[in-house]
């Protein structure tokens, strides 16, 4: 697993969440990406992941519970068709190796997709 924690710090750095924002990590898989972005927000800040796959879902909350994070949701969703509020995230990123990341029409981005903030950045690595 080593190679999953480089890559998700590279992720969550690329992404660059600063503390008190909130972040989506969309196809969080088992965490590697949400717990780096989770200690960048701090206390004040939040991070909301998504999975489509059940056993990641439950991966991922293993690994913040493990990290002793308390500002992590995380819940089985499909990145295609999103379940939250417009304007909730100021960050939101994933993997550029998703399956779907060359597709811009179907990636959530702060261009295409009202769940972001006007003026968030759509930020993969």
């Amino acid at each position: 697993m080593p190679y999953f924690a480089r890559m998700g710090e590279r992720v969550a750095s690329a992404a660059g969440p600063e503390p008190g924002e909130t972040v989506l990590d969309v196809a969080c898989g088992k965490g590697s990406t949400l717990v780096p972005a989770a200690r960048s927000v701090a206390d004040t800040g939040r991070v909301a992941a998504i999975d489509i796959v059940p056993a990641m879902v439950e991966a991922a909350r293993m690994a913040a519970r493990e990290a002793g994070l308390g500002n992590v949701t995380v819940q089985v969703m499909d990145g295609e068709a999103l379940e939250f509020a417009d304007h909730t995230f100021d960050v939101t990123g994933h993997h550029r190796d998703h399956p779907r990341s060359a597709d811009t029409r179907r990636r959530p981005n702060c261009q295409t997709h009202p769940i972001v903030r006007a003026g968030a950045p759509y930020r993969a690595a």
